[in-house]
């Protein structure tokens, strides 16, 4: 965060101030008492559980050199407003607008980090890039990550999640975007929004901080998305693989042990990509950060050529985020580790990365529950059972919504010896590994609340460990 000083923090927000020297140069904004550093401005976040209200004390002893507050009062050192969250969004919004930097924005109801990454590679060899880190993209952590600006930084790639409506309203006004880019239209967060229009509606939300000349890139891919053709005030650009009316597509795509290899074609000519990332899903994430590259590119008017160079050596560089489908090699058993979320899209396309994933023994699918789906979750985990059948020799399961997970394996003929629901962590681990032979492919893949991790840990231990000593045991007898 560069300069900035009281006064303007209460212009930026309509604050009130009382006895506060409005010359003072803040050293940054926290909003935990806990972490803030001298000379930081504290702003207390009321959460469904919380009040930061409750730490100003603390706040101030740790050298806090103002304080927001929505509770008024006449205390020293206080800058007054009506919300504290608006506050801050108000605050990112003034501040971005103090800088020239290009904004890339992106949402959708899956693979939005992943693209946030591919992006940020690409930029990044452009010119000096900030993007969102860890999973600060929402109401709170975006307004954060803009704040972050600084006058070097000539782009920046934010991440914006959601869980009702409005949200995203409310975070592409602070960051104004420059480039608006949606992954795709799903069923994740289905229980607030009631329907996949009503996704539709709360992510195309994120057009509303463009400028007039302002960017959409949108997935052709998606049946949701391709309906907005021709109804947007913005240039619109579609990425797609199976919709070949795309601006940007790709063919002769090749899946390896390492990663995809890919062909596109775009308005500025074609190229060839090496992914170092599986699924045809991170093929779709990757066209969208070469959407936005040549957009960037477009405007500074650099050879294409050199633009080419540049976007494949930037998704070259790509690495997965922690527990976003890294590929985990041991003991001459892979594992697919994508245990940061899951929501129905993202379920099918990891389970076409184990479909599609070179193996010379057993496809096993370990799967925990998709959560916030509401009256959609007992579909969406039966079609998720018929789905994980298809391509996987055993099906581990683990949560409540998943005993229909396994009702729709058995329901298309899966041997009940070939599948299992467990009731803790632990049993399921111990399963896992007594089945676990070399040149196994294992995925593991739930939603956040379900810990999958664990059961990855387990097995990694167990690998580095166990396997050898296994399998000269059952040579032994």
């Amino acid at each position: 965060m560069e300069r900035i000083t009281l006064r303007e923090i209460v212009e930026y927000c309509s604050a009130h101030p009382c006895e506060v020297d409005l010359k003072t140069v803040i050293e940054g904004i926290s909003i935990d008492s806990r972490s803030l550093k001298q000379g930081e401005l504290f702003i207390p976040i009321i959460g469904e559980k919380f009040n930061g209200h409750n730490f100003i004390d603390k706040a101030r002893e740790a050298g806090a050199v103002a304080v927001l507050s929505a509770q008024r009062g006449s205390d020293p050192g206080t800058l007054y407003v009506d919300d504290t969250l608006q506050a801050l969004l108000d605050i990112a919004r003034g501040y971005r607008k103090r800088f020239s930097t290009r904004i890339t924005a992106i949402t959708g109801s899956s693979g939005k980090t992943t693209t946030k990454e591919m992006c940020a590679a690409v930029l990044s060899e452009f010119m000096p890039t900030l993007k969102t880190e860890g999973n600060l993209n929402n109401l709170v952590g975006l307004p954060l990550s803009v704040l972050r600006l600084g006058s070097g930084h000539r782009a920046a790639v934010f991440e914006m999640g959601m869980n009702r409506f409005g949200e995203i309203s409310r975070m592409t006004r602070a960051a104004l975007p420059d480039i608006s880019v949606i992954t795709n239209i799903g069923t994740a967060h289905i229980e607030h929004l009631g329907s996949q229009k009503g996704i539709l509606k709360a992510k195309t939300e994120i057009f509303e901080g463009l400028p007039p000349d302002g960017v959409v890139i949108l997935n052709g891919d998606d049946p949701l998305l391709w309906e907005l053709k021709g109804k947007l005030p913005h240039k619109t650009v579609f990425f797609g693989i199976s919709n070949k009316d795309c601006e940007i597509t790709a063919g002769n795509i090749l899946q390896t042990r390492d990663g995809m290899c890919f062909s596109v074609s775009s308005p500025y000519g074609d190229l060839e990509v090496d992914l170092p990332a599986i699924g045809k899903h991170n093929v779709l994430n990757a066209l969208a950060a070469i959407a936005v590259g040549l957009e960037y590119a477009d405007n500074d008017r650099t050879e294409v050529q050199e633009v080419f160079n540049l976007i494949k050596e930037g998704l070259s560089c790509y690495r997965c985020a922690d527990m976003r489908q890294n590929i985990i090699s041991k003991s001459g058993v892979t594992i697919i580790d994508d245990c940061y979320n899951a929501n129905p899209d993202s379920m099918s396309a990891a389970l076409g990365v184990l479909s599609s994933y070179p193996s010379s023994g057993k496809k096993i699918a370990v799967l925990g529950d998709m959560l916030e789906l509401g009256d959609y979750s007992e579909q969406a985990h039966r079609a998720l059972g018929e789905e994980a059948a298809k391509c996987s020799d055993n099906i581990l399961l683990i949560g409540t919504a998943s005993e229909n997970t396994l009702l729709g394996a058995i329901q298309i003929g899966k041997l009940t010896s070939q599948i299992a629901h467990f009731e803790d962590i632990e049993e399921l681990s111990r399963e896992l590994i007594s089945i676990t032979s070399k040149g196994d492919v294992i995925l593991i893949k739930g939603s956040r609340g379900m810990r999958l991790e664990q059961v990855r840990d387990a097995l990694i231990e167990s690998l580095d460990s166990g396997l050898e000593n296994k399998e000269q045991g059952e040579i032994g007898q």
